[in-house]
C-alpha cells in the first residue's frame, strides 16, 4: 500500500475539487448542446454516453497519478463536491454563457454557409462560359503536349514491342 503524507492528501482533496468542476463544466457544455436542438432520445444517450466515459477516464487517470491506482473514497467524494459546488455557484452563468456562443456561432456558421452557395451560384455561370471557351483550344493542344510528354520506353500503353528494352551503360551517357 502506498501511503500518502497529510499534505498531499490535503492537495490530492483540493485538486479532485477542481477536477469535479472541469468535469461539472464538461456536462454543462453537453447540457448547452442538447438545449441547442441536439434532444433526440439517441442524441442524449450518447451525450451522456461520451460524458460518463469521459469522467470515468478522468477519474481512473486522477487516481493513477495520485494514488498509484488505489480508490481513495475521500478523492470521489471531492470530486462529487467539486461537481456541486460548480453547479450552485457559478454553473447557471457559464452554462447561459455556453448556450449564447453556441447561438451565436450556428448563426455565423449559417450566414457563412448561405454566402458561400450565393457566391457559388453568383460564379456558376461565368466559369461555364469561360470552360466552354477554353476547351476547344485545349482539345486543339493536348495532343502535341501528350507527344511532349511521353517517354516511349518508360509508359506501358505506348511500348509497341510488349518487351522491355535493354539499356547499356553505355547508352546512359557514361
Amino acid at each position: 500500500m502506498w501511503e500518502i503524507s497529510l499534505s498531499g492528501q490535503i492537495d490530492a482533496f483540493l485538486c479532485a475539487i477542481v477536477l469535479g468542476a472541469l468535469l461539472a463544466v464538461f456536462y454543462n457544455f453537453i447540457r448547452a448542446t442538447r438545449d441547442r436542438g441536439l434532444n433526440s432520445f439517441a442524441a442524449v444517450f450518447i451525450g451522456d454516453l461520451i460524458f460518463f466515459i469521459v469522467s470515468a477516464i478522468a477519474v481512473f487517470i486522477y487516481l493513477l497519478g495520485v494514488t498509484n491506482g488505489e480508490i481513495r473514497g475521500y478523492i470521489i467524494l471531492s470530486a462529487a463536491i467539486g461537481f456541486f459546488l460548480y453547479r450552485v455557484s457559478i454553473g447557471r452563468a457559464v452554462y447561459f454563457l455556453f448556450c449564447t456562443v453556441l447561438k451565436f456561432s450556428a448563426f455565423a456558421i449559417g450566414r457563412v454557409s448561405s454566402f458561400l452557395i450565393k457566391t457559388v451560384l453568383i460564379c456558376e455561370k461565368p466559369v461555364k462560359y469561360i470552360i466552354r471557351l477554353i476547351k476547344p483550344l485545349c482539345e486543339c493542344i493536348m495532343p502535341s503536349i501528350k507527344k511532349l510528354l511521353k517517354s516511349i520506353y518508360n509508359m506501358l500503353y505506348t511500348v509497341k514491342d510488349k518487351k522491355k528494352p535493354r539499356y547499356d551503360a553505355d547508352e546512359q551517357g557514361r
